[in-house]
């Protein structure tokens, strides 16, 4: 190359003087030799041009490049919603979308729902004398009241925690803080129902305790029958301290006589921390030593038993005078619309004031006793009283109670001959005993309630409606206006009958329980009450009455049941009123009920 150069300058050296032509030569030379030079810098550069084309052609071509064996990075999904232009601002938690949120596989302990059972409905034991003989375990009551007055406060419990008991426990005065009730009734009660077959003299057997021996008391209670204390002299049932630490038999000296029929057996709280197991009335006084420890005789359950828990304690006991401060009767409502649905579960007894056809296939007579229930077979027959005789056949039966045992309380519209008890007025109340029901119906009757015997003796003091309350008071309301002992009433309301005796020889007291008129119900035919009945667990009382009627909140006509729920009793009454149920839709036509009586589940 240098010696190309060299001969190239000195030829152009020389050549200056030479002509033109040989001048078109040397560029010629110079233009070849600058093409050389571009060569051999490009062989030099070739692989940095290269890297700049290809990049000029990879930005700036259409196709994009081949991706065979290209693996792309893992998607991040969390974040693939992040704006990627923010600053400054930190990608988000993602949040899981497809885990659910964790379940617990368990119901946790108490919210789960137990096996549904059925709870079989309360019926109060009645205890059966047999050869002059009747035992009672104390916890199955068929009552009871809380105590009153010094006693406020105080009830009978159910207590396993003294050994030597009889069943499944023994009842205790609770609670146990040094009250003593003297000779008074003010503590709390229980109520045990007896049916005596065999009249006489009946001495008091009861087998208990003190809670507390070191105290040297808490020994003592009263006891009488038909809510009538036999034992208010000197300290009352007494002498359990004599045995502190065991059960024992103590008797009550003084006989009681008792006629044939039911009776209501009452023990009150004397000392509270007294404890009582087992109770007997015997008309022989060595029936049990004083003093055993023995168990004693079997219980004399009836043969029909009872069945379900005994009630709840109530929280307050209504009592026929109650404070005036009742709260007023609300403000009617509009009247809600009927159903003929009653409460699920619920059977109704019935009786109408005619005869008639149930539900369109049941013929019945007004001395007969339907049942409704819903369900296929609605109605049915469940007291034929024209199987019992020609006379109970011919007249109306106009209210109805059915007892705990089974047997059925009655009161007819007119003077009748009753099977076995001779003439019964219609202020009178005869309890039948049912041998069968149905469409063969059979039993026996005995003399109950003798109305004449407590001042229920003119035309208008007939018996048409019928309820007894737990505490066994009697419940009556009559077809006109009624003036007994202390109280007197109209056909609108309810009295309660308060039992010393029963039977043939009747003997008690009276109070006013329930003032239809503070209600509004009238004087008027129409809203006579003729059929009644108190629910033991609530207090409230279901109603008919015998036309029209209208209360607050509610009306209807003869063939509907409507409940008081009471806010106060007694010559100051006040409810707030429901519908329960209306017959005639139900399939009774437009009749007249004046029996009822309903078993809630």
């Amino acid at each position: 190359m240098n010696n190309l150069l060299t001969y190239i300058k000195q030829h152009t050296t020389k050549g200056r003087s030479q002509d033109r032509g040989q001048g078109i030569v040397e560029y010629v030379l110079i233009l070849a030799f600058a093409g050389l030079v571009i060569i051999a810098i490009v062989n030099v550069m070739e692989p940095v041009i290269g890297n700049v084309f290809s990049r000029l052609v990879y930005n700036n071509s259409v196709a994009p490049p081949s991706l065979a064996g290209y693996t792309p990075p893992p998607t991040n999904t969390a974040t693939a919603t992040t704006d990627p232009n923010a600053t400054d601002t930190p990608s988000p938690t993602p949040t899981e979308t497809g885990t659910p949120t964790e379940t617990p596989t368990e119901t946790p302990t108490g919210t789960s729902s137990p096996t549904a059972t059925s709870t079989p409905p309360f019926v109060a034991c009645e205890y059966q004398e047999v050869g002059g003989e009747v035992v009672i375990e104390a916890e199955y009551f068929a009552s009871q009241t809380l105590g009153q007055g010094s006693g406020a406060g105080h009830l009978w419990v159910s207590t396993a925690n003294f050994s030597g008991f009889s069943d499944i426990s023994a009842m205790y005065a609770n609670p146990n803080d040094g009250d003593n009730m003297g000779l008074t009734t003010d503590g709390p009660r229980m109520d045990y129902l007896v049916r005596i077959a065999n009249a006489g003299n009946y001495y008091i057997f009861v087998r208990g305790r003190p809670e507390t021996p070191s105290q040297g008391g808490n020994d003592s209670f009263h006891a009488g029958f038909n809510g009538n204390a036999v034992t208010l002299s000197g300290t009352g049932f007494t002498g359990f301290s004599d045995d502190a630490n065991n059960f024992h038999w103590r008797r009550w000296d003084t006989p009681v006589n008792l006629a044939a029929g039911q009776h209501t057996l009452n023990i009150w709280m004397r000392e509270d921390g007294m404890v009582v197991d087992r109770v007997m009335l015997s008309t022989d006084s060595g029936a049990i030593g004083i003093g055993s420890q023995a168990i004693g005789p079997a219980s004399s359950i009836a043969p029909a038993g009872c069945t379900g828990e005994p009630p709840d304690m109530p929280t307050s006991t209504p009592t026929a005078t109650n404070t005036a401060t009742a709260t007023a009767t609300p403000t009617a409502t509009s009247t809600p619309s009927p159903t003929y649905t009653p409460t699920p579960g619920a059977v109704i007894y019935l009786s109408s004031s005619s005869g008639g056809t149930a539900g369109g296939s049941v013929s019945f007579a007004d001395e007969d006793v339907l049942t409704f229930t819903d369900g296929p077979d609605d109605w049915a027959m469940y007291l034929d009283m024209g199987d019992t005789d020609q006379e109970v056949r011919d007249d109306d039966l106009r209210a109805l109670m059915i007892l705990g045992d089974g047997s059925v309380l009655m009161s007819f519209a007119n003077a009748i001959d009753v099977p076995g008890v001779g003439t019964v007025d219609d202020s009178d109340i005869v309890r039948f005993i049912p041998a069968s029901t149905g469409g063969s119906t059979s039993g026996s009757f005995e003399m109950y309630f003798d109305g004449s015997d407590v001042g229920l003796t003119a035309n208008g003091e007939d018996i048409d409606a019928l309820a007894v309350l737990a505490d066994g008071r009697i419940l009556v309301s009559t077809t006109g206006n009624s003036n007994v002992s202390g109280v007197s009433g109209n056909d609108e309301d309810l009295l309660a009958f308060t039992p010393t005796q029963l039977g043939a020889d009747t003997s008690g007291s009276w109070e006013m329980y329930f003032d239809g008129s503070d209600v509004g119900l009238s004087d008027g035919n129409d809203e006579d009450v003729n059929g009644a009945w108190v629910d033991p667990a609530s207090g409230d009382i279901y109603l008919t009455v015998r036309g029209p009627f209208g209360v607050s909140g509610v009306s209807g006509d003869e063939s509907d049941i409507f409940v008081c729920t009471p806010i106060s009793l007694g010559n100051s009454t006040s409810c707030t009123f429901s519908f329960y149920w209306d017959s005639s839709a139900g399939g009774f036509g437009n009749e007249n009920i004046d029996g009822l009586f309903i078993d809630l589940p």
